[in-house]
């Protein structure tokens, strides 16, 4: 986590504390729990802040673009998943590797 730090534009603790959400100079936003484990990484990240409950975060993009995004990383895999589905159903040999859930087909 420290790595990551050097370099980064901004850092926010959740409202609990338990996460951190930082922003970085490589335009990605990235949440981490505080022992330094990753969470996710946003790309497209420029500023981000988190809800007043922690279950959420706003990750405003460098074209102006605001992303409201749940915190919880099922919630995150789950919403990548459906923003995938079209592309999949098209493309099945390019799922194959992803934990995707089997709504989708593979």
């Amino acid at each position: 986590l420290q790595a990551t730090l050097i370099g980064g534009d901004s850092i926010v603790f959740s409202p609990d504390g338990a996460q951190v959400a930082t922003t970085s100079e490589d335009n990605t936003a990235r949440i981490w729990d505080t022992d330094g484990t990753l969470q996710a990484t946003l790309i497209g990240g420029d500023s981000i802040v988190f809800s007043p409950d922690g279950a959420q975060v706003a990750n405003i993009s460098t074209d102006g673009a605001v992303w409201i995004l749940p915190v919880e990383l099922e919630d995150l895999l789950d919403r990548g998943c459906q923003w995938l589905r079209p592309y999949l159903e098209s493309h099945p040999d390019e799922g194959k590797d992803l934990s995707c859930p089997s709504t989708i087909k593979q």
